[in-house]
C-alpha cells in the first residue's frame, strides 16, 4: 500500500488529487487475519493490538480513495470473521463457489493428461478426450449412457458391452462427465489431487489403462463422499468440550 501511495503521489496533479501514471493493484490474501471483526475480539477478551491493527487498516484504505489508479483486492475463506466496517468499504463483493461441472471436467482432464505424460496411464485414450464443451452433451445423456459406461446401468455389467456400445473416446468422455456430476461439493484444490490420490490407492503396478483408471476414479469419488458424510455425522454427534466459544470448522 505504501508503494501504491508513493507512485500515486509522484504522479499527483499538485492539488492533492492522485494522478499516478501506473495502474496499481494491491492484493491482500486471507484478509481476515488483518481485518478480523473487532466486536468478536472485544467479546473474546483478545489483546487490543488486533483492534488497533484493524483501525489502522481502515484508515489507510480511506486514504487510498483519492487515488483512482489504485485498486485493492482481498480474498478470504472465512468471510464471517471479517470486520463489518471493512466489508462496508468494499465496492464489489463476489462469492466464488466450487467449480462448475465443466470446470471440474477440465481439471480432471488436465490431471489425466499429466498422468499420461509421465506414463502412469498407458494407453492413448487420454489425448482423445474432448474438452468440456464437447462432452457437455453428456449433461442430458450422462444419467443413462454415463452410468452404462461405468457399469452402473441395467445391461452394462460387462466392460465389453459398454466398449461395443460407444466409441472408445466418447465412452471415456461420458465416464469422466458422469464422475464430475458426483463431485459437485469438491473444491478445485481437492479435484487436482484426486487423480493422483486415486492412483496411489487403487492401482497396482506402474501404470494402468484409461478405462480401468476411470472406474477406479469413480470408486474413489464415491468413497470420498461416504467419508465426508461419516465425518460430518461424527462432528454432529460428538459432545462439545468448548461451550461458550465460537469455533470455525
Amino acid at each position: 500500500a505504501e508503494l501504491a501511495l508513493c507512485d500515486a503521489s509522484n504522479g499527483s496533479d499538485g492539488g492533492g488529487n492522485g494522478g499516478g501514471s501506473s495502474l496499481v493493484f494491491v492484493l491482500i490474501d486471507e484478509v481476515e487475519s488483518l481485518a478480523v471483526a473487532r466486536r468478536q475480539s472485544i467479546e473474546g477478551g483478545e489483546p487490543s493490538d488486533g483492534i488497533r491493527a484493524v483501525n489502522a487498516l481502515l484508515t489507510q484504505l480511506d486514504q487510498l480513495k483519492s487515488y483512482p489508479n489504485v485498486y485493492v483486492m482481498c480474498t478470504s475463506n472465512v468471510s464471517d470473521a471479517i470486520d463489518e466496517a471493512f466489508l462496508d468499504r468494499a465496492d464489489l463483493k463476489i462469492h466464488l463457489g466450487n467449480p462448475s461441472i465443466s470446470a471440474r471436467y477440465e481439471i480432471l482432464r488436465e490431471g489425466l493428461n499429466e498422468m499420461h505424460r509421465v506414463g502412469l496411464i498407458s494407453d492413448r485414450g487420454v489425448g482423445r478426450l474432448g474438452r468440456a464443451e464437447v462432452a457437455g452433451f453428456a449433461d442430458s445423456l450422462g444419467d443413462s449412457l454415463g452410468s452404462m459406461a461405468l457399469g452402473e446401468g441395467p445391461g452394462s455389467s460387462a466392460e465389453s458391452e459398454s466398449s461395443d456400445t460407444f466409441p472408445s473416446a466418447k465412452r471415456h468422455e461420458l465416464m469422466l462427465w458422469r464422475i464430475c456430476q458426483s463431485l459437485e461439493d469438491e473444491s478445485g484444490r481437492h479435484l487436482r489431487k484426486l487423480p493422483f490420490l486415486c492412483f496411489s490407492k487403487h492401482v497396482r503396478g506402474d501404470s494402468t489403462t484409461l478405462d480401468r483408471f476411470l472406474r477406479a476414479l469413480h470408486t474413489q469419488a464415491a468413497l470420498g463422499k461416504e467419508e465426508d458424510s461419516a465425518e460430518a455425522g461424527g462432528r454432529a454427534l460428538a459432545p462439545s468440550s468448548h461451550q461458550g466459544q465460537v469455533m470455525e470448522m
